[in-house]
């Protein structure tokens, strides 16, 4: 089975705050082209699981499918930019990806106009446009999106949705993290997480 067509897993997962309050574990599992949501009140640890997914954070215990820093892009609302501009960052994900398709891509996300700008210096709505153009610049196996929806306005949101059918299409799977989702994004699937308090 090749990386493109195997699914991505996580079983039996816990993650520090989780255990700390005797949370059960959790397993996830997505086939490409699945877009999965996770729900749960503020504080039952979402954010702290695709961080761990990501590879950001160490799970206590569980293992987690992952095919190299290159198959998972992650567009989080605390994600740090730096002074970086949205081009760089581009060129720079893009090579880690397999390079090319940059101009392409900033032309089809709507882009041109922010793109040689720093990511301090753009407007919340365009830093999350640009966070999830980013993610799934080069088809990832594995696109997160942390709460990154809320800032967009209609018309960008409309061009996210569109975006996003298009990178399912092409054979990417979705973890999405958001307290109130549109109705047009592509999800198939949804997972409860239960609070820990």
């Amino acid at each position: 089975m090749t990386v493109a067509s195997e699914p991505f897993r996580a079983a039996g997962v816990v993650t520090p705050s989780r255990a700390a309050r005797g949370a059960p574990p959790i397993s996830v599992e997505l086939a490409p082209g699945e877009c999965l949501r996770l729900v749960g009140p503020n504080g039952c640890g979402k954010t702290e699981l695709t961080l761990c997914i990501a590879g950001r954070i160490v799970p206590v215990s569980g293992r987690i499918t992952r095919f190299g820093e290159a198959s998972l892009g992650l567009a989080c609302s605390a994600f740090e930019t730096g002074t970086f501009t949205v081009d760089r960052l581009a060129r720079a994900t893009s090579r880690v990806r397999g390079g090319g398709g940059v101009p392409e891509w900033t032309e089809r996300w709507e882009l041109a106009e922010t793109s040689s700008r720093r990511f301090s210096n753009l407007s919340r709505g365009q830093r999350s446009k640009a966070l999830i153009a980013l993610a799934t610049l080069g088809v990832p196996r594995l696109a997160i999106l942390d709460e990154v929806l809320a800032p967009l306005d209609d018309e960008a949101l409309d061009l996210v949705v569109r975006g996003v059918a298009d990178y399912l299409a092409a054979g990417g799977s979705v973890i999405v993290v958001e307290h109130r989702l549109p109705s047009a994004l592509p999800v198939t699937r949804t997972l409860a997480m239960e609070s820990t308090s």
